[in-house]
């Protein structure tokens, strides 16, 4: 009897545990194919129409350029913004103590394209994508936005955002950088999707 016993509990935790690893694996996939279908591929296909659009931050070199991932960024935003697709950019990024400041090399990088300054919002406490989402909502009252990234990024991004009741939508990033970055950048999202999937389960 007390073998029997043994073996189901066996059983049991063998079952649960094999659950637990399929699920485990699953994230990633999960993520970026179901949050695929909220991104349009052109601005002319953008229906929705939230009137803010958030360029997440990426690198800026110490001339305040925006890196090329960061400057198509940049480039789809004032694309949807001359096309009447929103009125505002958030532009939310990390900055440090000393001179680096994302939001602050990209509002500079807008303003230069030809966007006023005062439909810029800057937020230069956009450490981490969820960051940039959770203070979207809590700081600046968004319910809902376009998100630009590349395509590695947004399903995230957006998984991100509507875990925080941001009624969110993605559009490419496009250039050389979006079509021939490095796998390095596929292999990165793999690890920061389960991050993303303990951010939301930790609220």
């Amino acid at each position: 009897m007390r073998n029997t016993f043994s073996r189901n509990i066996l059983k049991l935790a063998g079952i649960i545990t094999v659950i637990f690893a399929v699920l485990i694996v699953a994230i990633p996939p999960l993520i970026y194919f179901y949050y695929r279908r909220y991104i349009y591929v052109s601005v002319e296909s953008v229906a929705n129409n939230p009137r803010t659009v958030m360029v997440l931050g990426a690198a800026v070199y110490p001339d305040d350029t925006p890196s090329s991932a960061l400057q198509e960024r940049l480039n789809m935003a004032v694309e949807l913004y001359k096309n009447g697709k929103v009125d505002r950019i958030l532009v939310s990024g990390a900055s440090d103590t000393g001179a680096y400041d994302e939001a602050r090399a990209m509002k500079s990088a807008l303003v230069q394209a030809g966007i006023p300054a005062e439909s810029i919002i800057e937020d230069n406490q956009g450490t981490r994508t969820f960051e940039s989402c959770k203070r979207a909502k809590s700081e600046f009252k968004i319910d809902s936005l376009l998100v630009v990234s590349q395509g590695f990024h947004l399903p995230r991004a957006l998984f991100l955002c509507r875990g925080v009741n941001i009624e969110s939508y993605g559009i490419y990033a496009l250039g050389n950088f979006s079509t021939y970055h490095s796998n390095w950048y596929n292999y990165r999202e793999i690890g920061a999707m389960y991050l993303a999937f303990y951010d939301i389960l930790s609220l």
